[in-house]
């Protein structure tokens, strides 16, 4: 009779150990995520017109009244719902060399400066466009963020929108694109502005082109 308990309570402990093994691997096995993918995009615009201070926004960091304006390149990881984007933000004091890190970059985040002169914006306008038609960035996915809503004379974004000629800034229907804007103090619709953008990487086949929405700021 001893024999016999001895062996019963030898299996039990073999069929708890086991059990215990095949539930701890389904566990993991649950646990574990498949890493995002990552998606390169290049973020540019005019010196001090809101780049930084968008990114900072997206990733909870601080933001300032007058940020300091980025010398060469920064890279920063802003992760969507379904991707990570690597965002590489270009300086606008080295303009004249953008070019040389556009190889590799899937998608396109211009900044203006919503609160600037109109020269300035046509100024931007020009650059973007200077941007949108070289081949090493053809069909690659365009987000204009109108930055700085919460300054006084601010645009709002169906006149940022006309002062841009964003439609044909950005190609005329050839690509996909959107336009927001967002402020200092609601970095919600910053977050909201990424997440349209991110549709245009998800999505297949990918979106036709985008059409300015309301400003939600």
């Amino acid at each position: 009779m001893s024999h016999f308990l001895a062996n019963l309570q030898l299996t039990c402990a073999l069929c708890k150990i086991c059990f215990y093994s095949c539930f701890t691997c389904v566990l993991c096995r649950r646990r574990r995520r498949r890493p995002k993918p990552e998606i390169p995009v290049i973020c540019v615009g005019l010196t001090s017109s809101g780049k930084t201070t968008l990114l900072n926004l997206l990733n909870g960091e601080p933001t300032t009244d007058a940020p300091q304006p980025t010398l060469g390149f920064n890279i920063k990881a802003v992760e969507g719902a379904s991707v990570v984007f690597s965002v590489k933000e270009l300086g606008g004091g080295v303009a004249p060399y953008w070019r040389r890190y556009y190889d590799g970059a899937r998608g396109i985040v211009f900044v203006v400066d919503a609160s600037a002169d109109d020269a300035a914006i046509e100024a931007a306008r020009d650059t973007l466009v200077a941007v949108i038609v070289d081949p090493r960035l053809a069909g690659a996915p365009c987000l204009i963020v109108g930055s700085f809503q919460d300054r006084a004379g601010a645009r709002p974004l169906p006149v940022l929108h006309a002062r841009m000629d964003a439609a044909r800034a950005c190609g005329g229907g050839e690509r996909a694109w959107t336009m927001r804007v967002c402020s200092r103090d609601d970095p919600s619709a910053a977050r909201d502005a990424f997440a349209d953008f991110e549709k245009y990487f998800t999505q297949s086949p990918p979106g036709a082109a985008g059409e300015a929405e309301e400003n939600r700021v």
